[in-house]
């Protein structure tokens, strides 16, 4: 693939934070699995989603167009209120858990769809792995929406199953930034 020296130049410059931010996802898809175990799941699964939000905002002001500053702005956003709504206990009020499961699954297929667009609007050398994503997403939005209503009889299962697929998400995206990462080093203009 060819890209503009506009492309390669911030690619590059910005190869540092795409390592850390890679790396930052993958232990906070690793801790978001870990802790899907735990009786108090909720609350590291809404800090997790909370963060992730905030680093996609900060994210979204490094870039330079406009179209991908939206989106990735647009997915900060959807990550804090999905992170506040499931920490938040007044939030979920006159909500039960098959309508919190719905929530999620729809949370999957926005993410999907959002990174589909971001994919299509994008030339960046991880396009693939931005693909892989999508496919991720919609899959575990289709597996959520598959279990319900039926998956609010086994609340404590279906927060482990959430859990773990919050953390294998923000792992295959974390991977993609360390690609994309290691992509830019080699890159010329």
């Amino acid at each position: 693939m060819k890209y503009d020296r506009e492309t390669i130049k911030q690619l590059k410059e910005n190869s540092g934070r795409y390592l850390a931010l890679g790396l930052g996802l993958i232990l906070f898809g690793i801790l978001s699995m870990y802790y899907s175990f735990a009786t108090i799941s909720i609350y590291y699964l809404s800090a997790f989603l909370v963060i992730l939000g905030i680093v996609e905002i900060v994210n979204s002001f490094k870039i330079k167009k406009w179209k991908i500053f939206l989106l990735y702005l647009f997915l900060g956003i959807l990550y804090i209120v999905g992170g506040v709504f499931v920490g938040n206990p007044f939030a979920t009020i006159g909500f039960d858990f098959a309508n919190f499961t719905f929530v999620f699954s729809i949370f999957f297929f926005v993410r999907g769809i959002e990174k589909f667009i971001s994919s299509l609007i994008q030339n960046v050398p991880h396009k693939r792995l931005l693909l892989l994503n999508v496919a991720v997403d919609l899959l575990f939005g289709i597996l959520i929406l598959a279990q319900w209503p039926y998956s609010s009889s086994t609340p404590d299962l279906y927060l482990w199953v959430i859990g773990l697929f919050v953390g294998v998400d923000m792992i295959i995206t974390g991977w993609s930034w360390v690609w994309l990462s290691m992509l830019a080093n080699r890159l010329r203009a």
